[in-house]
């Protein structure tokens, strides 16, 4: 792949962009993350007990508008092969923006949490991860951050970039463990670190337009990018059928020149 990248004349940093995921796995992503995440881990926290109307219309909109969105991209993923990464970008806006609405409802109506400045911290504070995650994700891709890492095999996360909090926050489950209050702890830290796992999500954004602008460069390094499955699979079946008539021809060559 990066050979034929340097063939093609495609610089690291649009290479970086360019280890595009297959189509099916962007159905799969939709089934999963969107399903899975936004309305199980989402969605449904929003209509348990006690049920907050106010938070759970707030959530349930935008949720809706995924989910129908969405049917494109199960239904014919080829044909929107391209906006499939607007979509998914904006999923993780819309995704943040609930599990925001969800921690909410976990301290005040859970932990029976006081005052307006918690829900003010936790609005602010969650709903900026998307923001840090693309700032991050600029700065890495034009700082080569992106190539470096694909092209090194084994890396892992360095440890200290744990929460420095972590060890309290265990600490402090394991004293009250079986209680309620622990138990919606748990659940709060869980949701929380959902939350700054698919806010790296909305940075598919930004990828979006990259590509869209960069069109030439991806039709180059994928022929059929975008194309429905018909046609796509038209060309494969070709391609395969002109690859074995130019063997053919090879040791068709071979054997004249043998007699």
């Amino acid at each position: 792949m990066e050979r034929r990248m340097r063939k093609l004349g495609v610089d690291n940093v649009t290479a970086s962009y360019l280890k595009l995921q297959s189509v099916k796995q962007n159905r799969g992503n939709v089934l999963c993350f969107v399903l899975m995440f936004l309305n199980f881990f989402g969605l449904l926290p929003l209509i348990g007990e006690p049920f907050v109307y106010s938070l759970f219309i707030i959530g349930f909109i935008p949720t809706m508008i995924m989910n129908i969105w969405g049917i494109l991209y199960i239904v014919d993923p080829y044909r929107f092969e391209l906006s499939y990464y607007l979509y998914f970008g904006i999923y993780g806006f819309i995704n943040t923006f609930v599990y925001s609405l969800v921690l909410v409802k976990i301290l005040y109506f859970w932990l029976d949490i006081q005052g307006k400045l918690p829900v003010v911290f936790i609005l602010l504070f969650v709903n900026s991860l998307p923001i840090l995650a693309n700032w991050l994700n600029y700065k890495m891709l034009y700082a080569g951050t992106y190539d470096k890492l694909q092209k090194k095999k084994n890396w892992r996360i360095p440890i200290f970039l744990l929460p420095p909090s972590s060890g309290y926050i265990i600490y402090q489950l394991t004293d009250s463990y079986g209680s309620p209050s622990a138990l919606m702890i748990l659940f709060f830290i869980c949701i929380l670190m959902l939350t700054i796992f698919t806010a790296f999500f909305s940075t598919n954004v930004h990828k979006y337009f990259f590509l869209k602008n960069n069109m030439t460069t991806v039709l180059k390094v994928f022929t059929n990018f975008g194309q429905p499955k018909h046609i796509r699979y038209a060309w494969e079946i070709e391609e395969k059928r002109r690859k074995k008539y130019n063997k053919g021809k090879e040791k068709r060559k071979k054997k004249l020149i043998k007699v």
